[in-house]
């Protein structure tokens, strides 16, 4: 399915954007957003909807076909549109950018294009050393890392989320440091400070997001089901990986469960608590992430729970709280600490939207991607 935003013409500066696998990610938004900013037309190329393609796919016992169906479809839908559009028209890949590289090398070489990926996630730091579903020394594992670095050596440009994983695939390489830029992630208008609801909060705390082995939801659960958090409300949205077993065995009069929300909702949500809560595993993809979440809670002015990592690293007085990853009890003090002292929540908060009028609002990104990708513009 194609979708054209903007006159197609051979003198336009266009973009393809090709493989969206999930039209309401936050990532995937903000690279359309980018886009159309950057361009005068766009010709977006998403994934059918029952593609196959997620985290489930490798349980699934037919996923070689699975997999094969959708790499059909998508390369006839691809060829269809790269066909469709002038020679200086570039394209731009999502999320996961390995498998659409897969579809997309082969005629973007042959039409001589300019190929840009956007390696949001590693296969192998996914499916391997997070969220454990293939074992490490298995020869799928090795693929998958293989497939990792040869998306990162084909395509002319690489777009990388956050800084510490810029540093640790491009590891001293000159030639992929050169190609690299940094996308901070920055969710759309409707979190921006400007545009809240102004809600007074109802309940305490708040976590949104997938149950994954990277949010190290499990440490969480744990925290807030001592005694000592049964006088607090608790707010969990979202499913996955670890879920429902470990939600069913955490169910507690105090701590709700929600499966999932339209997307426009969760600005008010956020906003219904006091705090959020980030992420706290401790594999390498844990330690090197910018969360969506953590972002759009310091957009509206709720501080953030978070592990040290990628945030603590290379971000200062932002209105995140850090705790060590994986450690029930650093959890459980660091939430008594914060809910029993409205005065340094307050202080958090008065710093989240400091960052998010500031360097971290969405202008302040997008401007200084546009700066990053200048050569991207002809």
């Amino acid at each position: 399915m194609l979708k054209a935003r903007g006159p197609l013409s051979t003198s336009a500066a266009g973009a393809l954007f090709f493989g969206v696998t999930d039209k309401s990610h936050s990532r995937s938004l903000q690279i359309s957003r980018l886009l159309d900013s950057l361009y005068d037309a766009v010709i977006e190329v998403p994934w059918e909807t029952d593609s196959g393609l997620d985290y489930r796919l490798f349980e699934n016992k037919r996923y070689l076909r699975t997999l094969t169906k959708a790499l059909f479809i998508g390369s006839t839908n691809f060829a269809k549109a790269i066909f469709s559009t002038p020679r200086q028209c570039k394209v731009i890949l999502a999320h996961p950018s390995q498998l659409n590289l897969l579809i997309a090398l082969p005629l973007t070489k042959l039409l001589r294009r300019e190929l840009v990926i956007d390696f949001y996630v590693s296969l192998h730091d996914t499916l391997v050393g997070d969220r454990k579903l293939i074992n490490p020394s298995s020869w799928l594992a090795k693929l998958l890392h293989r497939i990792d670095r040869f998306s990162l050596n084909a395509a002319d440009k690489v777009i990388f989320e956050t800084q510490s994983n810029l540093e640790r695939f491009c590891n001293g390489n000159s030639s992929l440091l050169l190609k690299s830029v940094i996308l901070l992630p920055s969710p759309p208008a409707i979190f921006d400070p400007g545009a809240s609801t102004n809600l007074k909060p109802e309940r305490d705390v708040v976590f949104i997001g997938k149950f994954a082995p990277v949010m190290g939801i499990e440490y969480i659960l744990e925290a807030i089901s001592s005694e000592a958090m049964a006088g607090y409300k608790f707010t969990f949205v979202g499913s996955g990986q670890s879920s429902p077993a470990i939600a069913n065995r955490h169910r507690r009069n105090n701590i709700s469960f929600i499966d999932h929300i339209p997307f426009d909702e969760v600005p008010a949500l956020i906003q219904n608590h006091r705090l959020s809560l980030g992420s706290f595993g401790c594999s390498q993809k844990a330690h090197s992430v910018f969360s969506n979440k953590v972002m759009e809670s310091l957009r509206l002015g709720i501080p953030c729970l978070t592990s040290y990592g990628e945030i603590s690293k290379h971000h200062e007085s932002i209105g995140c709280f850090f705790v060590e990853p994986n450690n029930t009890a650093a959890i459980l003090s660091a939430l008594q600490s914060l809910l029993a002292s409205p005065k340094e929540l307050a202080e958090l908060a008065r710093q989240a939207l400091a960052f998010s009028r500031g360097i971290g609002s969405d202008d302040a990104i997008s401007m200084q991607t546009r700066e990053m990708l200048s050569g991207l513009v002809p």
